[in-house]
């Protein structure tokens, strides 16, 4: 066995961990085998609780990267027509978007909220929906419309990269914008719920 040294010679070694004794061999400290069942004992000890520290460890890890808070929701309008809305405010929501979404109640969609104003491109990468997208600027005025994006068909994808700038940028169910006859210019409005 590694790392045990003779409770005889040495009682502080019996607790050492492994590289403490390892280092101690190279200086002569004599090494024997398991005599005693208070060294097996403790050996044994040491190593659970040296296995149960780092089991908790990654257990407080892991529930710490999972515990993501629910999305935040707000209600959007254009003039009378609302949306209930999930924002998306950090770069992980922000990059799974509606992907892998199969249906959308159509009076919903997704609000990107971004620090800046700046040209965001949108891509439709494992989108099941057909959707249009709306790209809005810091004084919240439509600045961009993509109407009816299509989701992926056999790995090919749209991609939208507009030169116009937004610090917002909307998700609906394709037929949301034309349903409300929205253009360029018209302004949206936040209410929190």
């Amino acid at each position: 066995m590694r790392g045990l040294f003779c409770p005889e010679a040495c009682n502080l070694y019996a607790y050492a961990p492994v590289a403490q004794l390892d280092r101690a061999l190279a200086f002569g400290a004599r090494r024997c085998r398991f005599d005693s069942c208070q060294a097996r004992l403790a050996h044994t000890a040491l190593k659970g609780i040296q296995t149960l520290f780092f089991i908790i460890l990654f257990f407080i890890g892991a529930a710490e990267a999972f515990s993501e808070e629910p999305p935040a929701r707000r209600v959007v309008c254009f003039k009378d027509s609302c949306f209930r809305v999930e924002t998306a405010e950090d770069r992980l929501r922000q990059e799974k978007g509606l992907m892998f979404v199969d249906s959308l109640p159509e009076d919903s969609g997704m609000l990107f909220i971004y620090d800046d104003e700046a040209p965001r491109s949108f891509y439709m990468k494992n989108t099941l929906i057909p959707l249009d997208i709306i790209w809005i600027n810091k004084y919240r005025k439509v600045v961009f419309i993509k109407r009816d994006a299509q989701p992926e068909r056999s790995g090919e994808y749209e991609m939208f990269c507009p030169e116009e700038k937004a610090m917002y940028v909307l998700e609906l169910n394709a037929g949301s914008v034309d349903r409300m006859g929205l253009m360029y210019g018209d302004e949206l409005q936040f209410e929190s719920f």
